[in-house]
């Protein structure tokens, strides 16, 4: 059921330029063996971000092939239960309630090069709030790919913040 805009007690008011993230290289990841689809991508990292808004537009790198994986990236606004990189992905219970939203990355989106590709993911528009200004975020695998590189795939997030009128 949605709530009628008249009835928000604090409507959201977007100003000023979009915000750009970092470029975060994805931890944890290896390059024995290939992950498998539903695999947990790396270990979790964190993203600074404002502590409110919506992010828009995903961005990644792959610099290990010229096709590249889909992917999840799950967001969490506080640490959560590790599951071993390369295992199937499984969320605690106990971490139900930090999960603030998913962002999906289509392999259909990547751009090929010879040896490498980007992908971006436009007009996603999944609203977050991260009180510490920081989301956590967890990869999943949904392909198979085999890295090249420890520092192969990377993530950048495009945000517009929220500010709320008083």
């Amino acid at each position: 059921m949605a709530i009628p805009i008249e009835r928000i007690n604090q409507p959201i008011k977007v100003e000023g330029p979009y915000f750009e993230t970092p470029l975060v290289t994805l931890p944890g990841t290896h390059i024995t063996t290939a992950y498998a689809s539903g695999d947990a991508l790396g270990t979790q990292f964190e993203i600074e971000v404002p502590q409110s808004g919506s992010i828009q537009t995903i961005h990644v790198t792959d610099m290990s092939a010229a096709t590249g994986i889909a992917l999840d990236i799950l967001l969490f606004d506080a640490p959560i239960t590790q599951t071993t990189d390369d295992a199937a992905m499984d969320m605690a219970d106990a971490d139900r309630a930090k999960y603030k939203g998913v962002l999906k990355v289509a392999a259909s989106e990547y751009a090929a090069m010879a040896d490498n590709c980007v992908a971006t993911t436009p007009n996603v528009g999944v609203a977050y709030a991260a009180p510490r200004g920081k989301l956590i975020c967890q990869c999943v695998s949904r392909g198979t790919h085999t890295l090249v590189a420890l520092t192969d795939l990377a993530v950048k997030l495009v945000i517009i913040p929220a500010t709320f009128e008083k």
